[in-house]
Parts: structure tokens; C-alpha cells; sequence
């Protein structure tokens, strides 16, 4: 058919198909951790999930099989609009980072087996197996126990005893009064207590904590909390999320408590009909990003500075003549002007990449109550405080333009 001269019209007259690169080769656990393993109830015979059924706790034998590397995708062919192939690049084999108490198997090259009898832990793209300390209980009759790799208690820890290990930690009974320090985990299957107020039930992990239940706890975690049950009367401190209840659907109950958080606080129950005082505080985290984030601006400055004053001054240099003997002296300074360029290309992708992060870290600051939040609840970030001064059901916390709002929640 024919247009009328000066019509502009838009049609498809041909497509094409991008090629699409292959992925890098995974390291992917073939068991979980601990922390995820406890996470996830087990199924009862009749599809159900048994809550109060948490799984055996979990330890491979020598020369195990741990973790497994898949091989790279080939990738997707495309084709030009003119039916041409556009050929995509294969993914790359990923080197594969050896762990704690692990070797690559004689056998299989995508192979990572244990070397020791102990607790696989998969993290950061790493398989460590931990050497694993058994024991029936922690008391006065067996002592405290100190020891390097992971602990597994199959008992209660009793009143002023100690357990420190420097893998994860888990407790298949009840804690009470004592002190729990791991480098990794601190997994407890039943609950946790200490004195009303006095918090002398410690709880101090550089990874994540999971209990049942707790009262009158310290509580220190690197990463993530999960109480499944209650919190009160405890001293909480996380870098990340602090969830009360099962984590798909927390409905769990926190009160009377000051919990500094890292990202957001989800709950059933926030805060008790009692009026009772809960402080959810989120200044230490921004304070932090604040600080490097400054520093960063700082250096930034400074580098910018002296990257424009050394830019004029080789600019000088080369519009002048400049004798046979100093060329070298003039190409290694214009070598380290590059290098200096690309320190600040780099610095100031940092701060993008920093800026980023404190907007992030401001949106998951909040507090949501998936059923109901009493009087007496103080949600800050330094001098923005917001305080509940009557109950609010479904409801979530968060910063709005700079000020807190209660938004309710709609499911």
C-alpha cells in the first residue's frame, strides 16, 4: 500500500533476537546450614509441618560429599534482523575456594569433600566442615567448654555455665543464666532465661541466633534474629533483621525490651496491653554509614583536588619542550596520573554505591506488627522518634519523606 507524501507512520519490518551469555559456573552446599535447617520445620507423614519438630541436628563424616560446582551454561544464540546467528560467549569456570576441613575430591574435579568428621557451613561461596564437640549437657559436672570449631549440646545448659566456640553453636535443650559465645551461629531448640531485668542470660553470636523462646537475655547477633515464640524483658543488638515468629509468617509477641536493630523488626505482637516500655532503635546503623560515608566525601574531596592541580601542571609540562633525559620522568608521572584517575573513578563509584545504601537502610527501617501494636512502643533514628500512644492493629512503622508514619497494613 501507499502513504500520502510527508505521513510518518511505524511498522515492524524485521526482528532480531540479542545473544544472551552463558553463567558462570555455582558452587551450590549439598546440605544445609544449621541456622536454615532449623528454620525450616520438618513435614509430619500427613503433608503437615510439625512446629515442634526442627530436624536432627546435622554432621557429615569424612570424605563426605559437601558441595558441588555446576558447569557453566552455554549461553542463548541470537540472530540478526537478517537472520545472520549472533554467537554468545560460554560461561567461565568459577574457581572453586577451598574451605576449613575440605579438599577437592581425587575423583571429581566439581567435587568438595570433608577431611574431618564435623558441621558443614556454606558462606560466602565457601564449604568449611567444622570439627564438631559433642555433649550431653553443660553443668557443673562437665564444665564449661571452650573449643575451636562447632559445638553441639544434646541437653540444657544450666545456671552460670559457659559454652564458647568459635564455629556455630547448638543447644538441643534449654539455656538458663549462662553464657553462650559463637563465632558463627547460636542455635537453641527450646528457650532461653535469665533474671528478670538483669539480662544475665548472654547470647553472642557473629552470625545469626535462633531460640524458641527467651526472657531476661543479652543478645548480640552479627547478622539476623529469630525468636519463634516471645521475647521479653531482653537487651537486643543485631546487624540485621530481628523477626519474632515462624519466618513466613511472624505472629510471635516482643515487649518490654530495647532492641537495637539493623533492618526491619517483623512480629505478631508488638508491645503489651500492660503499656510496658519497647525501644526499637536504628541510629547505631545509619550513624555507621554516616561515618564512612563522610569519610568517603572527605577523600573524595581531596583526591579530586589534587587530581585537577596535578592534570594542570602535566598540561604545562607537555606544552613545553621537555629534554631526552627527563622523557621517562614525564611517562612514569603521566602513568601515575592515570592510576590516580582510576582511584577516583573508583572512589566515586563508592560513593554512589554508599548513598545507595543509606537510602536502603533507611526504607528497611521499620517495625511491622502483623497483628496488633500497644502503647509504649519508641521507634527512632537519633532525633526522629515516633511513640505509640494507643493500639493499632496490622500495622507497619516506617520513615515517609523523612518522618515516621503508621501505614496500615492492608493484608
Amino acid at each position: 500500500s501507499e502513504a500520502v507524501s510527508g505521513v510518518e507512520f511505524t511498522d515492524v519490518v524485521a526482528r532480531g533476537l540479542p545473544a544472551r551469555d552463558g553463567k558462570t559456573s555455582v558452587l551450590k552446599p549439598l546440605f544445609p546450614n544449621a541456622i536454615d535447617r532449623i528454620l525450616q520445620p520438618q513435614k509430619a507423614d500427613n503433608n503437615k509441618v510439625d512446629m515442634r519438630d526442627l530436624g536432627n541436628i546435622l554432621c557429615v563424616s569424612q570424605k563426605t560429599a559437601v558441595a558441588q560446582r555446576s558447569a557453566p551454561s552455554k549461553g542463548r544464540t541470537g540472530y540478526t534482523v537478517t537472520n545472520s546467528p549472533l554467537i554468545p560467549n560460554m560461561g567461565e569456570w568459577k574457581e572453586i575456594k577451598l574451605g576449613v576441613n575440605t579438599c577437592i575430591s581425587p575423583q571429581n574435579e566439581n567435587i568438595i569433600l570433608a577431611t574431618v568428621n564435623g558441621q558443614p557451613k556454606f558462606e560466602n561461596e565457601i564449604m568449611n566442615v567444622d570439627d564438631t564437640f559433642q555433649t550431653k549437657g553443660v553443668n557443673v559436672g562437665t564444665g564449661n567448654v571452650n573449643y575451636a570449631g562447632a559445638v553441639i549440646v544434646n541437653g540444657d545448659v544450666t545456671e552460670s555455665m559457659q559454652v564458647i566456640a568459635t564455629g556455630d553453636i547448638t543447644i538441643n535443650g534449654f539455656v538458663e543464666s549462662a553464657t553462650i559465645r559463637a563465632g558463627g551461629d547460636i542455635i537453641i531448640t527450646e528457650g532461653a532465661m535469665g533474671k528478670m531485668n538483669e539480662e544475665d542470660c548472654k547470647l553472642h553470636a557473629k552470625g545469626s541466633v535462633f531460640v524458641q523462646h527467651g526472657q531476661g537475655l543479652d543478645i548480640v547477633a552479627g547478622k539476623n534474629l529469630n525468636v519463634r515464640k516471645q521475647l521479653a524483658y531482653s537487651r537486643v543488638k543485631t546487624g540485621g533483621t530481628v523477626t519474632i515468629g515462624d519466618p513466613d509468617k511472624p505472629m510471635g509477641s516482643v515487649f518490654a525490651s530495647a532492641i537495637h536493630c539493623g533492618s526491619t523488626l517483623y512480629a505478631g505482637t508488638v508491645g503489651a496491653v500492660s503499656g510496658s516500655s519497647l525501644t526499637v532503635d536504628f541510629s547505631e546503623g545509619v550513624n555507621l554509614l554516616n561515618t564512612r560515608y563522610d569519610a568517603i566525601l572527605k577523600a573524595l574531596k581531596q583526591l579530586r583536588e589534587n587530581n585537577f592541580d596535578h592534570g594542570v601542571k602535566l598540561r604545562e609540562l607537555h606544552s613545553k619542550h621537555v629534554p631526552n633525559t627527563l622523557i621517562n620522568q614525564l611517562n612514569k608521572m603521566d602513568s601515575i596520573f592515570e592510576s590516580e584517575k582510576h582511584l577516583l573513578n573508583w572512589l566515586e563509584n563508592v560513593e554512589k554505591e554508599m548513598r545507595k545504601a543509606k537510602i536502603e537502610y533507611e526504607k528497611n527501617a521499620k517495625v511491622v506488627a502483623y497483628k496488633e501494636l500497644f502503647p509504649g512502643v519508641s521507634i527512632k533514628i537519633n532525633k526522629r522518634t515516633w511513640q505509640s500512644n494507643k493500639e493499632y492493629f496490622k500495622s507497619v512503622i516506617r520513615v515517609v519523606d523523612g518522618k515516621w508514619q503508621c501505614i496500615p497494613l492492608l493484608k
